[in-house]
């Protein structure tokens, strides 16, 4: 496999195309639960009788992660499945969406 010019713009371009989706993920829960909320080194989130405690970084990519895999299947539907960057990253998505689903059934199994 020879490295062309073009395909370095096409990784480029998917990663910043990431990039927003991750910014906009951000802003969208900065939006919902404040600016400040978002720099404090653990979020404490309590919901009915439960309480969370978790780092900023791991409740944006919760969030991230819906964003990028509906973002990147529009721009691969909407290309029909010709262009080799979107799809190349709508199929690792799509495998961090199965490695969540095992380990989440993986510990119902265990426990």
């Amino acid at each position: 496999m020879s490295f062309r010019a073009g395909s370095a713009r096409i990784w480029i371009h998917e990663i910043a195309w990431l990039l927003g989706s991750w910014a906009f993920s951000w802003l969208l829960l900065s939006l919902l639960m404040g600016f400040n909320y978002l720099w404090q080194p653990k979020l404490d989130i309590q919901m009915h009788n439960t309480y969370f405690v978790l780092p900023p970084l791991l409740l944006t990519t919760l969030v991230w992660l819906p964003v990028a895999t509906v973002v990147t299947g529009v721009r691969v539907l909407t290309s029909a499945f010709r262009n080799s960057g979107p799809n190349s990253v709508l199929v690792i998505l799509v495998g961090i969406w199965t490695l969540f689903t095992l380990l989440i059934a993986l510990r119902g199994v265990i426990s």
